[in-house]
């Protein structure tokens, strides 16, 4: 790659895991750059490298020391060197989304001798990590600008399980995720006894937050309004997967599954 198409490689987020799929191409990105600066043809430049990081960052930094930290980092084993999502959960206001970090999660995984693997279905510390190429879906009748609509409302949303088959939080987060709507958490409910599918958000002042989970209850299908309530425990918009989740997977279920 030269400049520009690294430069767009790295701000490309319309892809259907948006904000997360920008940082883990990031992340890719600089783990390949931090071999590529440990290449014998690159050494030599990499005091030029450090002026011209000077000029796009705003450091209190001297050159020098700067360099000194390049060659500590260049000296680093590179299985000493682990990238991981930090935990955390979604959040927006003013329409402008937010990752809110997880202190306690994160001060864990950096206490752990090696980052824990990113599991599928979490316990509550986890990020959600799918590998699968984009895929058309069938919404129940719903045309493109529609789905456009609901999931500009959405934006992303945490998945638990509350009907205990194994799997499902996964199966549900990969439904989302090929919508565009992003999935960053799935766990376990408080237990597994949720007869119907249901919505949780957290009570705010802010209608978005309610459009939010209405738009939620329109494309899953939940009509029952007693089945969408603000909840206090709940801290972003959540989907509860209930007894009746297969209803809901064939409505929402990809074309091709």
């Amino acid at each position: 790659m030269d400049g520009k198409t690294a430069l767009g490689y790295v701000r490309f987020r319309h892809d259907p895991l948006g904000d997360i799929g920008r940082v883990r191409r990031q992340q890719k990105f600089i783990d390949i750059m931090m071999k590529k600066i440990k290449s014998p043809s690159i050494l030599p430049r990499i005091p030029a490298i450090v002026n011209e990081l000077f000029d796009a960052i705003d450091t209190d930094l001297a050159p020098l020391e700067a360099l000194k930290l390049v060659q500590f980092a260049n000296s680093i084993s590179p299985d000493r060197i682990k990238m991981f999502m930090a935990p955390g959960r979604t959040g927006s206001s003013k329409n402008i989304s937010y990752w809110i970090l997880d202190n306690n999660a994160f001060s864990l995984q950096l206490a752990a001798k090696l980052p824990p693997a990113e599991d599928n279905e979490t316990d509550g510390t986890g990020t959600v990590e799918l590998d699968f190429a984009p895929e058309p879906v069938n919404l129940a009748g719903f045309d493109s600008e529609k789905i456009a609509e609901l999931r500009d409302q959405i934006m992303s949303i945490r998945i638990l399980n509350g009907d205990g088959e194994k799997g499902i939080g996964k199966r549900a987060a990969q439904i989302f995720q090929r919508i565009g709507i992003e999935v960053p958490y799935t766990g376990n409910a408080r237990h597994y006894d949720y007869r119907s599918s249901s919505i949780i958000y957290p009570p705010s002042d802010d209608e978005s937050v309610r459009q939010g989970a209405m738009a939620l209850a329109e494309l899953c299908g939940i009509k029952n309004e007693r089945l969408v309530q603000p909840d206090k425990r709940a801290t972003s918009l959540t989907l509860i997967l209930g007894h009746d989740k297969e209803e809901l997977f064939r409505r929402l279920e990809p074309l091709n599954s």
